[in-house]
């Protein structure tokens, strides 16, 4: 897994904040598509099997407040049958966002290492 993505998610997520698609793949050297897709699904697969909720949610296209239908497929129980421009989809996605903002406020700093 990418601990300096994930690390940039949790400093991200503490200040209530999102990050666009395209600054993670600069700041990180990251290739489009399925490259980002792929350390994206690996981070949110491993918070979420840990009971936290997914940092993907505030990653986000350049000029949106949600994150792109990929992250939907990480998510097909939840997000069964929704397309990303759903009102269904987007609520669930601004709930994903909420409370991963939340959780993340309230972390004690020993949980920002990735096996805390």
């Amino acid at each position: 897994m990418r601990e300096d993505v994930r690390r940039k998610l949790v400093e991200t997520a503490r200040k209530g904040g999102r990050i666009t698609y395209g600054e993670l793949m600069r700041s990180f050297g990251i290739a489009r598509g399925r490259s980002i897709g792929r350390v994206l699904e690996e981070i949110c697969l491993h918070e979420t099997s840990e009971g936290r909720p997914p940092l993907g949610s505030i990653v986000v296209l350049r000029g949106g407040d949600y994150p792109s239908g990929g992250f939907l497929a990480v998510f097909p129980g939840r997000y069964s049958g929704l397309r990303r421009d759903d009102p269904r989809a987007r609520r669930l996605m601004r709930e994903d966002q909420e409370r991963t903002w939340e959780y993340w406020r309230r972390a004690r700093p020993a949980r920002i290492n990735a096996n805390s």
